[in-house]
This record gives structure tokens, sequence and C-alpha cells, in this order.
């Protein structure tokens, strides 16, 4: 009989069960009867593992479930920088997205073959309906300049965005 590195009393080999076992690797057999112990009592997974691994899993999920109710929205801006440029870049969209609901609206109620006629109060007035906001005159006359162009509007609209 031989000893291993880890010696005990149940750690005791014969030399058959010894060349059973790589040469280079000497291996205490306390891990392999705990090992069949487990599943020879049928123990569930949960049991079997730490509680750590369970807690780490489940702080996990806690975390998913927290980006998924924010939606990757931030609810304090860290700069007040940023802060402004982002009120300033979602103005802008939102007077563009109004100029294009205006051109759109006046291109349903042109009839056949007439020219759709857009005006700038249609801009003003659709983005104080759909985003709550007040535009001077020159903001909207500018949102909607830039939109006749971008559409190609020349062709089938007027508008007193250039006047």
């Amino acid at each position: 009989m031989t000893r291993l590195a880890n010696p005990s009393a149940t750690d005791t080999l014969d030399r058959d069960d010894e060349q059973a076992i790589c040469p280079r690797v000497v291996m205490s057999t306390s891990w392999t009867k705990r090992h069949d112990d487990h599943h020879a009592t049928g123990e569930d997974w949960i049991g079997a593992h730490e509680p750590g691994g369970l807690l780490f899993v489940a702080l996990g999920l806690v975390l998913v479930a927290a980006g998924f109710l924010w939606r990757g929205r931030v609810l304090r801006p860290v700069s007040v920088n940023r802060a402004q440029a982002a009120v300033t870049r979602d103005r802008s969209r939102n007077l563009l997205r109004s100029a294009d609901m205006a051109i759109a609206e006046a291109r349903r109620r042109a009839a056949g073959g007439e020219p759709a006629i857009v005006t700038v109060g249609d801009v003003t007035r659709a983005a104080c309906q759909h985003y709550g906001l007040f535009a001077e005159r020159e903001e909207a006359a500018a949102a909607l300049r830039q939109r006749h162009e971008a559409a190609d509007c020349r062709l089938d609209c007027t508008t007193d965005a250039f006047s």
C-alpha cells in the first residue's frame, strides 16, 4: 500500500488501484468519495452548491431587472452642460418632426394636381399639439425650410418659410 499526498486513514490505495491513476497526478480519494456520496444520496443541484453562488446569481437578476425598468435612461444627468445639450437636441429633433408632420398633413389636404400649402403656423401648431413645445416663428421657419429642402417639396409644396 502507498500513501498519497494528503494522508488520512481513508486515503490508502492498493498497488492495482494506484496504477489506474495517472502516474504524474497523485489524487486524494477524499474528494472522489464525497463526490460519489453526493450522487448516491441524490441531492438536488441547489443543495450541492455554495450559497455565495446563488447570492451572486440573485444579484445579477436584480441588476437585469433594474436595467429593464430604467430602459437605459439616466435619472439625473451628471453634467449640466450635457443636460442642456440633450434638451437642445430634443427640441431641434421635435421641431423637425413637427415640420415633417405639417408637410404630410398639407399633402393629405391638397387636392390632386394642386400644390400643398405648408405654413409656419402649421409647424408651430403641430409642435404645440404633439410635443408641448412653444416654438418661435424663426425656429419653426428654419425647421420647415430644412425639411422642405430635404423632402424635395419644390415640386408639390409651397411654403411661407422663405419669406
